[in-house]
C-alpha cells in the first residue's frame, strides 16, 4: 500500500513538473513541398506534376476531410508562381481547375507571400518586388485576404533588403529552411529581423527544410510551428501520412493542442503573444 502511494506521488510530481516546464500549448502544422526547378527533372515534367499528379493528390485529401473540425482540416501551402502560372494557369484542365478554385476560395489550397526560392542577393529591387505579385494576384482573383507570411527553403542566407521589402508588403512572418547539405548562420529559432530602415519581420530559421511536430526544447513561445516539408517536388502528404503524424503527436506531446493550418494561422497566433 505504501509503495503504491509513493508511486502515485512520484507520477503526480512528474506530471506537475512537466506542466511547469512545458511552455508550448499549441502546435500549428503546416504542409508544403519544396518547389525545385532544374535539379530533379525537366521543367515540363515538373510543371505537369504540379498541375496534375500533385493536385489530384492534394484535392483528394482536401475533399475527404472537408467536414472535419477546422483545426483538423488539411490545407496545403504552395508558392505564388507555381500556383498562378501552372496550377490554375492556361494548361490546367477545366474540370480540375473548378475543384482547385473551390479549394482556394475555401482556404484549403493556400499561397504564401513569395514566388519561389530565390537567391535574394543576386536580384535587383524590381525582381524582388515583382516576385510578390503572384500571391497578391491569387488573393485578388479569389477574394482572399492578402497573406501575412512567407516561406523559403534551400538557400542558406539572404540579403538584408528582405525584412524591409516584406514588411512594407504586409508580410509579418518568414520561415526559412536551409538545405541540410549547406552550412547555415547560427541564429535563435525565433527572432526579429530588422531592416536598414528599422522595419522588421518575425523569423523562424531551421537547419532543415522544415521542423518536427514535437516542439524543440528551448522554443520561447506558447505557439510552435511544425513546418512539415516533403522533398523536391514530392507533393502533399497522403491521408495515411497525416493520420500517422497525428497519432505520433498524441503519443509524444499529450496535452498540447495540435492544429492543421496555414502559415498565416501560426503568424497570427505567435504575433498575438507579442514576442520580445
Amino acid at each position: 500500500m505504501k509503495k503504491a502511494y509513493l508511486t502515485l506521488l512520484f507520477l503526480l510530481f512528474t506530471i506537475i513538473s512537466f506542466a511547469q516546464e512545458q511552455k508550448v500549448t499549441d502546435v500549428w502544422v503546416v504542409f508544403k513541398t519544396h518547389f525545385d526547378l532544374g535539379f530533379t527533372d525537366l521543367p515540363e515534367n515538373v510543371f505537369k506534376r504540379y498541375r496534375v499528379d500533385m493536385m489530384d493528390k492534394a484535392l483528394g485529401v482536401i475533399e475527404k476531410n472537408a467536414r472535419q473540425a477546422p483545426e483538423k482540416r488539411f490545407s496545403w501551402t504552395v508558392a505564388g508562381w507555381p500556383l498562378q502560372a501552372e496550377i490554375v494557369g492556361p494548361q490546367q484542365s477545366p474540370e480540375r481547375k473548378i475543384r482547385i478554385e473551390k479549394a482556394i476560395k475555401e482556404g484549403m489550397l493556400v499561397v504564401h507571400g513569395l514566388p519561389f526560392t530565390m537567391y535574394t542577393e543576386s536580384m535587383d529591387y524590381e525582381d524582388l518586388v515583382r516576385g510578390l505579385g503572384y500571391s497578391s494576384a491569387i488573393a485578388r482573383a479569389y477574394d482572399q485576404p492578402m497573406t501575412i507570411s512567407a516561406k523559403m527553403t534551400d538557400v542558406p542566407s539572404h540579403s538584408w533588403v528582405l525584412p524591409t521589402l516584406l514588411n512594407h508588403a504586409g508580410i509579418r512572418f518568414l520561415q526559412l529552411g536551409c538545405n541540410p547539405a549547406s552550412q547555415y548562420p547560427r541564429l535563435p529559432e525565433l527572432f526579429w529581423w530588422e531592416g536598414a530602415d528599422g522595419s522588421k519581420i518575425l523569423c523562424n530559421y531551421t537547419a532543415l527544410y522544415g521542423s518536427d511536430i514535437k516542439p524543440t526544447e528551448n522554443w520561447p513561445c506558447k505557439n510552435y510551428l511544425a513546418m512539415q516539408m516533403t522533398g523536391d517536388n514530392h507533393g502533399p502528404p497522403s491521408e495515411q501520412d497525416i493520420e500517422k503524424l497525428l497519432a505520433y503527436a498524441a503519443k509524444e506531446i499529450p496535452g498540447i493542442k495540435v492544429h492543421l493550418g496555414t502559415l498565416d494561422d501560426f503568424a497570427k497566433a505567435i504575433i498575438a503573444e507579442n514576442p520580445d
